[in-house]
């Protein structure tokens, strides 16, 4: 299983993460077979349906617009972005004491993406 994270893009241009998507190597597969970005949330769009998520086109053939301003990111990514959005917001408090920020923007990062719901796709 490979993880993903699932965000939003808010009106301040900033990264929210909103699901988790565990999906199977052939999902994977697929998702990386699918370089443009249109056909990947299609492709997603279509898987997600049964989970009550909203179909890609409306019902007049126009792109819903809960699949605008998202973005994909591999797991591992994800929390390396996270946890330098925690050092930022930290680095006040730890002025001589670099490992420990490190330590305490991690610790933030996981509890923040382990909070997501997670959706497992086959």
């Amino acid at each position: 299983m490979k993880r993903y994270v699932w965000s939003t893009i808010d009106a301040a241009r900033r990264l929210i993460p909103y699901y988790i998507l565990e999906v199977s190597d052939r999902v994977a597969a697929e998702l990386k077979n699918r370089k443009a970005r249109d056909q990947l949330w299609w492709y997603l769009a279509k898987k997600l349906e049964k989970h009550g998520f909203p179909p890609y086109f409306d019902e007049y053939g126009r792109r819903n617009l809960f699949w605008y301003n998202n973005v994909l990111e591999e797991y591992e990514e994800a929390l390396e972005r996270l946890m330098e959005e925690w050092a930022k917001r930290l680095s006040d408090y730890y002025d001589d004491e670099e490992d420990a920020l490190w330590e305490e923007a991690e610790m933030r990062a996981r509890e923040e993406l382990e909070e997501l719901p997670v959706i497992r796709l086959r």
